[in-house]
């Protein structure tokens, strides 16, 4: 399979290069890139966008615009936010260019703020929505629309909620955390993910610097027990 890109100059010769590449970038090519500066955002942008290169039976094994999402962070291109978040909103969360794309966009910071707050006005999908949660809590900006919607998060996804919160810090999270602690009752009947829900509320908790009550301690004693057996 070749893409369009492949044939045209000169994201051939970056393409060429991220697709030998194969599954794992050398430092010593991924620098090479990142030293040519904001002249290649543009082209990395092209091969990011190129849905026939993410492809597992494309060049590369699909992994090209995995680097350049990588390439992107390093050279702190804040112009492909845009472009990052239209490919994240059709990506599968298995892929691993989902996880690279939000590792980027979260490195980019406070420049991501506004349009992942409008990519997640604009989502049409909870998968999309869970994306841009993790985008949100992961930029370190202070916001209280994120904020906001990261409240609501914990109310429709516990797990995805109590960890997105402990990434964004706010301690005024606690009394929410604990009250949705409060009302879990604990799954006795054991299994590989029984009381996750439970067991990510305790450490959210304490990790944001609440205390367990005393009641909270014990189920999240009874139910790490009854998981682990």
């Amino acid at each position: 399979m070749q893409s369009e890109l492949q044939r045209t100059n000169p994201t051939r010769e970056i393409v060429a290069q991220l697709v030998s590449a194969g599954e794992s970038l050398s430092e010593s090519v991924a620098g090479a890139i990142v030293r040519r500066g904001d002249e290649v955002i543009p082209f990395l942008i092209e091969i990011l966008e190129d849905e026939s290169l993410a492809q597992d039976d494309a060049p590369g094994g699909g992994h090209a615009p995995i680097h350049a999402a990588r390439i992107l962070r390093e050279l702190n291109a804040t112009e492909a936010i845009q472009p990052m978040l239209r490919v994240l909103a059709r990506c599968d969360w298995e892929d691993i260019l989902y996880a690279a794309l939000i590792d980027a966009l979260c490195s980019l910071g406070s420049p991501a703020l506004e349009p992942a707050l409008a990519a997640y006005a604009a989502a049409g999908s909870d998968d999309q929505r869970r994306a841009l949660v993790r985008v949100l809590s992961g930029i370190g900006a202070d916001d209280e629309r994120t904020y906001a919607i990261l409240l609501e998060t914990l109310e429709r996804d516990v797990v995805l909620g109590a960890a997105s919160l402990v990434e964004y810090g706010d301690p005024r999270a606690v009394p929410h955390l604990s009250a949705k602690l409060d009302a879990k009752e604990v799954d006795r009947g054991g299994g590989l993910l029984a009381n996750d829900e439970v067991i990510a509320l305790a450490g959210a908790i304490e990790r944001l610097g609440g205390a367990l009550t005393e009641d909270q301690t014990r189920k999240l004693r009874v139910g790490t027990v009854t998981r682990d057996d």
